[in-house]
């Protein structure tokens, strides 16, 4: 087994941005190293949706909140982390093939867009809490 040694301020800094790029906070490697307590559990879709509402405003819940349920009767029991691109993309392009048709309807391109924002902002509120980094961001 080898010593640990100081690198040079530019070694650390590479060490840095290798661990960044690869979506590991070296924190992460102290406690996995340590055996210090382990990560908490990826809540599912259905936990996480509920803790959001708590956190966003009555107007951005009210706004969103059908899509989340859409999102949610699709994927509640699933832990957050599960969800890829591709099935966010599917529901979007459900939800717009759903659309209520009005007098002003765009096709349901805005239903969509909307579905999409909504989904946004729950995993901006998970990488805020450290659940999912960016790059695992659908």
């Amino acid at each position: 087994m080898t010593t640990p040694t100081s690198g040079t301020p530019a070694e650390l800094d590479a060490a840095r941005l290798v661990l960044a790029r690869m979506g590991v906070d070296p924190a992460d490697l102290i406690t996995h190293q340590t055996g210090a307590t382990p990560a908490r559990p990826m809540p599912t879709l259905s936990e996480w949706i509920e803790k959001v509402k708590t956190l966003v405003s009555p107007g951005t819940a009210r706004t969103y909140g059908s899509y989340w349920t859409k999102a949610e009767a699709a994927w509640g029991s699933l832990p957050l982390d599960d969800l890829t691109a591709s099935d966010l993309r599917s529901l979007g392009k459900h939800v717009k093939a759903t659309a209520l048709v009005r007098r002003n309807s765009r096709g349901g391109r805005n239903a969509e867009e909307n579905f999409i924002a909504a989904m946004r902002c729950l995993y901006r509120y998970a990488e805020d809490e450290h659940l999912i980094n960016e790059r695992h961001n659908p």
